[in-house]
């Protein structure tokens, strides 16, 4: 397929093949760089075209193909995103149709929902494991007894920290504004990381 391919014709048959079947058709691997590049000439021609009666019939022409290359892009699309949730859920989707640009966006979508939904089936367990051991946080109550003189650096909390284990072997799930003393070595790696800042030693 070259430029001179691309016309009503051709994209009408194109729209039509993916309408009748639920999987990707197979469409020349330039056709959206060809696409795009008819696009472009026929919008250059009415730029140029003086004649007010061929003004009409090439921006009738402009509009259908925009509208037919977005209509085949959308129906590729929607069969590319549900392929993509098949695969992850441990389907074989048929993807052989998939142009280079198309196989990029599958990709991107493959990683982008195995990413999400191990985050979020994973952070059920956290949140159980959350209950069961409270972080600690560093809070003075006014109804206990003073303890002895801390020497530790206090530090303020400049970003949500996921929850972790301090080299005293304790829980800390700490959050942006938290105010608390903490040993030397936990204080400078939490400022080093740029999620905590010195606020007196």
């Amino acid at each position: 397929m070259d430029i001179e391919d691309i016309n009503y014709r051709t994209l009408r048959h194109i729209q039509q093949a993916e309408q009748n079947t639920p999987i990707l058709t197979k469409i020349d691997r330039e056709f959206y760089h060809l696409l795009t590049q008819h696009i472009a000439e026929l919008e250059k021609r009415l730029e140029r075209e003086t004649d007010s009666q061929k003004q009409t019939l090439l921006k009738d022409e402009l509009h259908n193909t925009k509208k037919l290359g977005t209509g085949i892009y959308e129906q590729r699309e929607k069969k590319i995103v549900l392929a993509a949730i098949s695969k992850v859920r441990g389907g074989h989707p048929d993807v052989t149709a998939l142009v280079e640009r198309e196989q990029q966006l599958y990709d991107a979508l493959l990683s982008l929902i195995s990413k999400k939904r191990e985050e979020l089936l994973h952070s059920k367990v956290t949140t159980q494991k959350a209950k069961q051991q409270e972080p600690i946080k560093s809070t003075t109550s006014p109804t206990m007894p003073e303890q002895k003189s801390n020497t530790h650096p206090i530090i303020q909390i400049t970003k949500d920290i996921p929850q972790f284990v301090g080299t005293d072997e304790k829980h800390y799930q700490l959050k942006h504004s938290d105010i608390l003393s903490l040993s030397e070595d936990m204080s400078s790696t939490l400022i080093e990381r740029g999620v905590a800042k010195k606020i007196k030693k």
